[in-house]
């Protein structure tokens, strides 16, 4: 409800609405009344998305070309200007999703991923000086330094990697 009053008072929104663009500010306007953003959000993502309109129409862009790569073009070139508010990223996916439940802008692509045979893991197999027969699963992603250190400079191989 506090959307919404704020909406019947608001320049912005009514800017916004009369302009080139005033169907996706409608139906967005909509969604912030849905949701029930406080006056100050609601105030926020209007404001981000007139001027995210702008700058598409700077650039020579429709807002039906929208998808996440060209909102983040759009994220790097205002955070030269002034910062990213915590709730900017929120607005505008809200604003993409919006557009895509109305069939306006093409549905979201996934990115694409290399066929996955797995997470490589590293197994332990600790021999010699370490306890015989201990075998440790230890992320890739983490550092064996502490176990290398650990091993007499006497000792045989103490560690050895196994691909799963």
């Amino acid at each position: 409800m506090i959307a919404e009053q704020y909406l019947n008072r608001s320049r912005l929104f009514r800017r916004l609405r009369n302009g080139p663009h005033g169907s996706y500010v409608e139906l967005y306007a909509s969604q912030l009344i849905k949701i029930g953003l406080s006056r100050l959000s609601t105030w926020r993502s209007l404001n981000l998305l007139g001027d995210l309109i702008s700058w598409l129409t700077r650039i020579g862009s429709m807002p039906t070309e929208l998808e996440e790569r060209v909102v983040e073009q759009y994220f790097r070139r205002r955070s030269r200007k002034q910062s990213i508010q915590p709730g900017d990223r929120a607005a505008l996916r809200r604003f993409l999703s919006v557009l895509r439940e109305a069939g306006m802008i093409a549905p979201a692509i996934r990115p694409h991923r290399k066929p996955s045979r797995g997470r490589p893991s590293v197994i332990i197999e600790v021999l010699n000086t370490c306890t015989p027969g201990l075998e440790l699963a230890v992320d890739i992603d983490k550092t064996v330094d502490p176990c290398l250190q650990a091993r007499p400079a006497k000792a045989g191989p103490c560690i050895q990697f196994q691909r799963k």
